[in-house]
């Protein structure tokens, strides 16, 4: 499972991706500390990012969460340049998904995560059939702030104290993006 936009791919990342997952988050470990939950040692194994992936694909067989790999249509960069994962997903009468990503910290200002952000509402909003998708960040990110407004996502809200980031309960800006199509059409 996954789409194309102009400049990238992106795919359910499985089992035989693991090596390249690893890489992604070792070359970016220092990058990504500030904005994402502390890891345990395990996490930059090859053997827990076999399992996980593994696990990963069955959620999203059983459309609870799709955690996709971005890469560049071209090859021009490493294998993995980011990932970008739709996942909380709650169908009955919400039908929503909160969505969270990061980059290479070599790949940053190239817009590459617009363009995803862009590609990811087209998959959620068509193939998923969701009609909301939330991505919540750190008020200091200003990256993650522009990427999400130049995706149309709007600010609804400030959860004080929201996640566990890097070890400290962090505020988060709360941002939505709504289908605009009547589900009925």
């Amino acid at each position: 499972m996954g789409f194309v936009t102009q400049r990238l791919r992106l795919w359910v990342a499985g089992p035989s991706d693991a090596a390249d997952m690893l890489d992604y988050y070792r070359r970016n470990r220092e990058h990504l500390e500030a904005w994402e939950p502390q890891r345990h040692s395990d996490f930059y194994t090859l053997a827990w990012w076999t399992q996980y992936l593994e696990l990963s694909v069955q959620e999203s067989v059983r459309g609870l969460t799709h955690r996709l790999a971005i890469a560049t249509r071209d090859a021009s960069g490493p294998p993995v340049i980011g990932v970008l994962n739709v996942s909380n997903i709650v169908r009955g009468v919400f039908q929503g998904a909160h969505i969270g990503y990061s980059i290479d910290r070599d790949q940053q200002g190239k817009g590459y995560m617009t363009e995803a952000l862009m590609g990811v509402q087209r998959f959620a909003f068509g193939e998923l059939g969701l009609h909301r998708l939330m991505a919540n960040y750190i008020p200091t990110n200003l990256a993650s702030a522009r990427a999400l407004e130049k995706a149309g996502f709007e600010k609804e809200g400030f959860a004080r104290q929201y996640l566990l980031i890097g070890g400290q309960w962090r505020d988060h800006v709360l941002t939505a993006r709504i289908r605009e199509e009547d589900p009925r059409d």
